[in-house]
């Protein structure tokens, strides 16, 4: 327990690190600009940008409520929203967000969701949201690829790339699990194809792996086929949760006194969805430094540096670190989660 404890710690060391050296670097040159800029930022604005940053997270708790109700009817909203918010934490404070499940899965154990359920619910979650995501991000490459590749081509490149391996992953694994002959392939050729360019290590624990895997998402499949109108709102809410968060630079540039005509809207959440989607593959605790780095790279094509630098620090702020904040204390203050039962986080 300790040596996990310090795991994080020192994990919550690299984010302040480089989110130091992130900043330094976005402020160098330009400081009394970019000062000047944020002392005239308005408090309605900021405000709303708060509330949008922390709404996706009361969508996330929606959803997962939804989802535990198909195994226990009697799960709560309050505890889906807890849920939600100690999970964003976790994702926050490790690489790849790749503590956020582990987390939710202890905590749902806490709220009564047996273990095995609170997997299978992670796991339909994961399906859909990453269905949804790539659809989301199909849309946007679709009306507005001209648009942003003349404009800043390397970085769609990148975002074309985080967008195949997203959307190759996903089907791979749901095809995998409709079909046996394909699972074989990718559990066979694929994996063999991997590990003998040395791309995959362990041929044999990887094959183990990935047929586990696929054999949870045939079983998730099974249920989820049962509840088709219930999985047609989640991916609906998880649509309308992209919207929010991707929209939040919209309102920095509003709270920074910038008219914007509502034109321009689906260009700032095109980027927003580009960014994050680029992101997403830093191996750093919540992408720090590499987010705030993008962000600025792609967002003063249209703000200009200084507007841009102004934007990302309240974006950051907003979506990262006041989230983290509310996620942590969410987890340590919560009595359902802390009560002493015998079982231990790690």
């Amino acid at each position: 327990m300790k040596r996990v404890i310090k795991k994080y710690a020192l994990n919550i060391l690299w984010i302040i690190l480089f989110a130091i050296i992130a900043i330094y670097f976005s402020l160098r040159g330009e400081y009394q600009d970019i000062m000047a800029v944020l002392g005239g930022i308005d408090v309605f604005w900021l405000i709303v940008i708060i509330l949008l940053a922390i709404v996706p997270y009361l969508f996330d708790g929606l959803i997962l409520t939804i989802f535990a109700r198909i195994y226990k009817k009697t799960y709560r909203l309050k505890q889906g929203i807890v849920n939600a918010l100690s999970g964003g934490f976790f994702n926050g404070i490790t690489p790849f967000a790749s503590g956020g499940q582990f987390a939710q899965v202890y905590i749902f154990k806490k709220q009564g969701v047996e273990t095995t359920s609170g997997i299978g619910i992670l796991l339909m979650n994961f399906i859909v949201y990453q269905i949804a995501m790539v659809f989301y991000t199909l849309l946007i490459l679709i009306f507005k690829f001209n648009k942003f590749y003349t404009e800043f081509s390397s970085f769609v490149s990148l975002a074309l790339i985080g967008f195949a391996i997203n959307a190759v992953v996903i089907f791979g694994l749901l095809f995998g699990a409709i079909s046996h002959r394909f699972q074989r392939f990718l559990t066979g050729t694929v994996l063999l194809i991997g590990h003998k360019l040395h791309i995959v290590k362990n041929y044999e624990v990887s094959k183990v792996n990935l047929d586990q895997k696929i054999l949870d998402f045939r079983r998730e499949l099974g249920i989820m086929s049962k509840h088709k109108g219930t999985i047609a709102v989640i991916f609906v809410l998880f649509l309308i949760r992209l919207t929010i968060l991707y929209s939040i630079p919209f309102f920095t540039m509003l709270s920074l006194g910038r008219s914007l005509p509502f034109s321009e809207y689906f260009d700032y959440v095109g980027i927003s969805a580009f960014i994050y989607m680029i992101t997403s593959f830093i191996p750093i605790p919540g992408a720090s430094g590499g987010s705030e780095a993008t962000y600025v790279l792609l967002y003063s094509y249209v703000m200009g540096n200084v507007m841009a630098s102004s934007s990302m620090l309240i974006w950051r702020f907003a979506t990262y670190y006041l989230v983290m904040l509310a996620g942590g204390l969410t987890f340590s203050l919560n009595r359902e989660i802390n009560r002493r039962t015998g079982d231990e986080l790690l």
